[in-house]
């Protein structure tokens, strides 16, 4: 980016990628009005972080339920309001299929948008 004079954005840990992924909130709560829960895969925070804040501003009784790779333990976090459980190991990856999805924490602009937004019950795969 920096050769080129392009601009990084961070897949996840950046307030207009929250904005953006929040779109699929707005969009969810105007196709499907009788919405009462919505499950999102998790990684990073970025799309769980836009759709939960999106949702909690249009229809605030919509439940966002965090679906995460088995070991990340996002419903701990949630339960101590502690983002990082293991600061030594946060910036590995999960050993799991879901490639996609491998980071160990939410970054700190997803926690900080959602963290109190989310479902505490957090499903693990």
């Amino acid at each position: 980016a920096a050769m080129g004079g392009a601009a990084f954005v961070h897949p996840y840990d950046d307030a207009a990628v929250l904005a953006g992924q929040g779109t699929i909130g707005l969009e969810l709560a105007e196709e499907l009005p009788q919405l009462d829960a919505v499950l999102v895969p998790v990684s990073g925070g970025g799309m769980v972080g836009g759709i939960a804040v999106a949702l909690h501003a249009l229809r605030p009784g919509v439940r966002v339920i965090a679906v995460e790779p088995k070991g990340k333990g996002l419903g701990r976090c949630l339960a101590l309001s502690q983002r990082v459980l293991d600061p030594e190991a946060a910036n590995g990856a999960l050993d799991t299929i879901a490639d996609a999805i491998r980071t160990k924490c939410l970054g700190p602009t997803p926690w900080a948008a959602a963290s109190q937004l989310l479902d505490p019950a957090v499903l693990s795969v």
